[in-house]
């Protein structure tokens, strides 16, 4: 069974750390926000949904475009390509998002966003089921530590509410002369949320035999609000000019496995990406 990609949660991860690596190019303190696009090919070595995986030990091809407005509306779409032993590079569900990011080069920074999903027919993705997603993203900086929440509904026949918490520190070193910047971001996060989505995939795609304690069990453990994960990251940004590369490694723990249901286990995976800033 595969697992809800978690791509998205790592990209609004490492776009305060590019923002900020990038605004690190600049020989201004002013204000340098300004209408930007942007161009993305993203990599990851495995699909994890809080540390929800599949058995095919897939991975995912993710291209995206992306425009943002000076007043820092943006809009942005992206394509999910799943690549396992069964599959080579298999379209599986196109992802919409739009959006308003503010406070960015101020100390407290962040997001709001909605996402559209659009499915290939037939996917059997977990998140399949969960059509649409709306929440908020908020960083406070410090001089020795930034503090990280997170705020999101899921919406599927059912509508489930998560939150994340987080740490992280920023350690950039500056190359004003070169134009670029390097950023090391080393993270902490906990994710909290219900798990109605699993409930729902599992009432839709009937992958058990009905036992009628089992329904019940399911919908119990679905409804509770749980801590789903711990996860610690290693986010590295290089930016030159407009150009950026990023390598990040993760070690997640799944918490709060509904049995039957969903497979996961402690893993680690990499991600990688190369980026366009205009």
């Amino acid at each position: 069974m595969i697992a809800r990609i978690q791509f998205l949660l790592l990209a609004g991860i490492a776009m305060p750390l590019l923002l900020r690596a990038q605004d690190s190019t600049q020989t201004t303190k002013t204000d340098t926000r300004r209408n930007v696009f942007t161009a993305n090919l993203d990599f990851q070595s495995r699909i994890s949904y809080y540390g929800r995986t599949d058995s095919l030990k897939s991975s995912l091809l993710n291209p995206s475009i992306g425009y943002q407005l000076k007043m820092g509306l943006y809009a942005q779409a992206s394509m999910i390509f799943i690549n396992n032993p069964v599959n080579t590079l298999d379209y599986t569900a196109t992802i919409l998002e739009g959006g308003y990011r503010f406070g960015q080069n101020k100390k407290v920074s962040g997001n709001i966003f909605y996402n559209q999903y659009l499915y290939e027919k037939d996917t059997r993705l977990i998140q399949s089921v969960v059509k649409s997603q709306t929440g908020f993203n908020v960083a406070l900086e410090t001089k020795v530590i930034t503090f990280n929440i997170n705020g999101n509904l899921k919406f599927s026949n059912k509508t489930d509410v998560g939150a994340a918490a987080g740490l992280d520190h920023l350690f950039l070193i500056r190359l004003p002369k070169k134009h670029a910047a390097i950023g090391i971001n080393p993270t902490a996060y906990a994710y909290f949320g219900t798990q109605n989505f699993s409930n729902t995939y599992y009432e839709q795609k009937k992958l058990f035999n009905l036992i009628p304690t089992q329904p019940e069990a399911v919908t119990k453990s679905s409804e509770q609000f749980n801590v789903l994960s711990y996860e610690f990251s290693l986010p590295v940004v290089f930016v030159y000019k407009q150009f950026n590369c990023s390598l990040s490694g993760s070690y997640v723990l799944p918490q709060h496995l509904i049995t039957g249901v969903e497979t996961g286990y402690n893993m680690f995976y990499f991600s990688a990406g190369l980026g366009l800033r205009i």
